[in-house]
């Protein structure tokens, strides 16, 4: 603002030192106001004058009509953007109505800052009583400090170029609302003059009297100014000066050089400097070293050069000349200072660095870079809330908090850091407090990474504990899914007999009851083995595209109703499906809602949440995932919590803090089992008193469409069609054929591939169907399917196993077979399976 100022002051000075047109325009009217009054037409060059001194635009409007008598200025910045563009055209013609509205009918000016922060202002001019003029002077700055963020959005909204408003906007005058308004005063005073035929020669007087007071005000100010303020021609001749200079009187001083003043050296910058102003039009800055005539007297200068625009005549220049020596001097020594500073501790091998009282970088050593594989630009501003975790960032905040007390430093603490790249950093630091002039002024802080001296020693432990345990768990899987597939057989005939019983008998049958019964303990023994399955190989029996918060809340229905004591609290806010078993995840979801409330025998509250969340490659590296987007649900209980030596084995099989009778040890190995089957990871957060936090976390679907739940079906479909039934155990093929032929169908039987393949190869243009076990001694179950589609291509194969549908059977599955049933099963389940392969539905009993 004081460079416009200085500018319009500077244009006053001129007039009266080297003035090349003569008096002002301004003047001159009134010195002839006593005669006849000016035409309208006439007023053109009173406004002008008036432009030329202020650096005001101004018009003035007949009233009431308002049609314009005369004008002068409006720079570019309204002809060339505000008036360009109909939006903000209206906002220009909104504001000068509201600027005249605002008017209150009197003598007393009006003023307004327009929705682009320039000053416009208006005065009525009277003539015998009546108004007979409106006065508007616009496109001020009046404000000390304008904002640039302001135009810069100025010009966004309405697709200004930002470079050439900017450089308008510098020829813009800058001055004080009461100067502005003075000046406005002084103006309507003048044109009043001129237009009263009956003024009297003591007003005119007045009016002389007011602007060569004005004049003498602006003398007076630039007198005053710290800084060497001049105007020069466009040969840089010195027009008007506030000061003597290099002691030279003023009066010697005008129409010389000002390069004459410059040190030789930079005369030609200033030369270049003031040709370029003069060509562009826009404001230029530079520092030079003056000296006087005899090149004796040597100071530093920080130069503005400022265009002054004059309609018709060649343009002049405003420069300002601020003394730096001192700065200079002073910047001088701090960098020499600095670079000795920083030279002795770049040669250190341990991080160095400074924080101010706010936690931000405002030093820093090469070491410490290369611990954070920054650069020093990219890390000198950041907070160190930027590169540390939130647990870290407290930490370090009590730290330096208590150092800022204290006085005290903190000696060789521990903690982490993160890169930018998302790297963490373990570091070993030192810090003290730094004062100046015996004041708190930041942090200095000595430091080195031990990252990898933890790390190592964490990866030796990592390993040893992940080679021991997976040594286990796969010792213990493989001798328990061994145990699992031969109890599953043992069971499905088991479960075969009680079903053709129950065929049998009427439910009046003093038995029947009992050997309902026996299908119950039947089932249960099945979920016992399937558990087993689930930790051994952890299986997936039917994948499909699942709601997940509909599972969890299904799932906590079915356990709210059995646990009346404990207050469950749901905050769902995933929305990703996941592709998975929907019955594996239920026991999965049961086991863990289970463990909750028997952590909470007295009752409790159960916190279940759902979450999308994108997990990154160093979260899932310890758990061999691919990251990506994931599904986490949290199970978090209020029980008794475990200590870091039980959440150890918590997923080991028959692992349990409970007594017998109240479990087997099995459900959270097996939940382990099954979450990793499906790609995904289980862990366990707790602490003694504090209760536990399992998460489970899942990869999302591709796909978003949720398959629907079918509905299971009731009843047992019968057939009449022939079947191939293939099983080396005994009690299989025995129990299976009587129950396939209670069903109704025509079955062979083979008691192993060789005898299945003849026996298919010879009547396969009678078997509609093949039941084929999985497992079997002399070939594999994907061997024999094989062979049976090198027979007859269009067989239909249904796949029985005592494992779950993993491994072989997955390969198999998508081979093209037709479908997957586990053992045990029972009637109804197999009848159900064996429709729905041969793609026909029969009546049902």
């Amino acid at each position: 603002m004081e460079d416009s100022k200085r500018s319009s002051v500077e244009s006053q000075l001129s007039e009266n030192t080297a003035n090349k047109a003569g008096r002002h325009p301004i003047h001159n009217l009134a010195d002839n106001a006593h005669g006849t009054p000016p035409a309208l037409e006439e007023m053109d060059s009173v406004l002008a004058g008036f432009f030329r001194a202020t650096g005001v635009s101004v018009s003035l409007l007949t009233y009431p009509e308002g049609r314009t008598a005369a004008q002068a200025g409006w720079q570019s910045l309204c002809k060339g953007f505000h008036l360009s563009d109909a939006r903000s055209g209206r906002v220009c013609r909104d504001n000068c109505l509201s600027l005249l509205a605002s008017m209150d009918g009197g003598d007393n000016p009006a003023a307004r800052i327009c929705g682009f922060g320039l000053t416009d202002a208006a005065l009525p001019i009277f003539h015998d009583g009546k108004q007979v003029f409106t006065l508007i002077a616009g496109q001020a700055l009046t404000q000390e400090d304008p904002d640039p963020k302001k135009f810069a959005e100025i010009c966004r909204e309405y697709g200004y170029n930002q470079e050439s408003y900017l450089d308008a906007l510098t020829r813009i005058p800058r001055m004080s609302m009461h100067k502005l308004l003075d000046h406005l005063r002084f103006l309507a005073q003048t044109v009043a003059s001129l237009y009263s035929r009956d003024a009297s020669l003591k007003e005119k007087n007045g009016a002389l009297e007011k602007l060569a007071a004005a004049k003498e005000s602006y003398r007076s100010l630039v007198r005053s100014l710290p800084e060497i303020v001049m105007r020069l021609d466009s040969e840089g001749r010195i027009l008007a000066l506030n000061r003597t200079l290099d002691g030279t009187p003023v009066e010697m001083v005008l129409g010389s050089n000002v390069l004459t003043y410059i040190s030789s050296k930079f005369r030609t910058n200033l030369d270049k400097a003031i040709r370029q102003v003069l060509e562009t039009g826009r404001a230029g800055d530079l520092e030079v070293k003056a000296a006087g005539p005899n090149q004796s007297i040597k100071s530093w200068y920080e130069v503005r050069i400022t265009p002054i625009e004059m309609e018709g005549e060649p343009p002049d220049l405003t420069m300002i000349a601020t003394d730096i020596t001192r700065r200079k001097a002073a910047l001088k020594a701090l960098v020499e200072s600095e670079l000795k500073y920083q030279t002795m501790l770049d040669s250190l091998q341990e991080g160095f660095f400074e924080l101010d009282l706010e936690g931000n970088l405002i030093f820093v050593n090469d070491a410490l870079c290369r611990i954070y594989g920054l650069s020093r630009e990219e890390m000198l501003g950041l907070g160190y809330r930027q590169y540390t975790r939130s647990e870290t960032a407290s930490q370090l905040f009590e730290m330096f908090n208590r150092i800022y007390r204290t006085g005290e430093p903190a000696r060789v603490v521990q903690y982490q850091v993160v890169k930018l790249d998302g790297t963490p950093v373990q570091i070993q630091m030192s810090a003290s407090l730094k004062t100046v002039d015996g004041k708190p002024a930041g942090f200095r802080c000595i430091c080195r990474d031990i990252s990898h001296i933890l790390e190592a020693q964490k990866e030796k432990d990592r390993l040893e504990k992940k080679l021991t345990q997976a040594q286990k768990l796969e010792a213990i899987g493989t001798l328990a899914g061994g145990v699992a597939h031969d109890f599953n057989n043992l069971l499905t005939g088991l479960q075969g007999n009680v079903s053709l019983m129950l065929q049998d008998l009427e439910p009046v049958h003093p038995h029947y009851d009992r050997i309902q019964d026996m299908e119950a303990y039947i089932a249960a023994a099945t979920g016992l083995t399937r558990q087993l399955l689930g930790f051994a190989r952890g299986g997936k029996y039917e994948v499909r595209t699942l709601d997940m918060n509909k599972l969890v809340d299904k799932t906590l229905h079915m356990f709210g109703r059995a646990a009346k004591e404990v207050t469950i609290h749901r905050d769902f806010q995933g929305s990703w499906a996941v592709d998975a078993d929907s019955g594996q995840l239920e026991q999965v979801l049961l086991n863990l809602f289970v463990n909750a409330g028997q952590a909470m025998p007295d009752g409790g509250d159960l916190y279940i949440q759902t979450q999308n969340i994108q997990l990154d490659e160093i979260f899932v590296k310890p758990y061999s995932l691919e990251p990506g987007k994931y599904i986490k649900v949290s199970v978090t209980d209020t029980g008794h919590g475990m200590d870091e030596a039980t959440q150890q084995k918590v997923f080991d099989p028959f692992f349990t803090t409970k007594d017998v009778s109240r479990g087997t040890g099995l459900g959270l190995s097996s939940a382990y089992g099954i979450i990793k089957n499906h790609q995904g990871m289980l862990t366990v957060y707790s602490a003694p008193g504090k209760g536990a936090t399992f998460n489970i976390y899942l990869p999302a679907a591709a796909k978003t469409e949720v398959a629907m739940e079918e509905k299971a079906s009731l009843g047992i479909l019968y057939g009449s069609e022939t079947l191939l039934l293939v099983d080396d155990e005994d009690v299989i093929i025995k129990t299976g054929g009587e129950i396939l032929k209670a069903l109704g169908y025509q079955v062979h039987l083979a008691g192993n591939a060789r005898t299945a393949l003849e026996i298919f190869k010879e009547s396969h243009r009678e078997i509609d169907m093949v039941i084929l076990d999985m497992i079997m001694p002399d070939m594999t179950g994907e061997e024999v399917y094989d062979q049976l589609k090198l027979i007859d291509p269009a067989v239909r194969v249904l796949l029985s196993s005592g494992y779950s549908l993993n491994g072989q059977a997955v390969e198999i599955m998508q081979k093209g077979c037709n479908g997957f049933i586990q053992k045990p099963f029972n009637l109804e389940q197999l009848s159900h399976k064996i429709r729905e392969v041969l793609g026909k539905n029969d009546c049902s009993e």
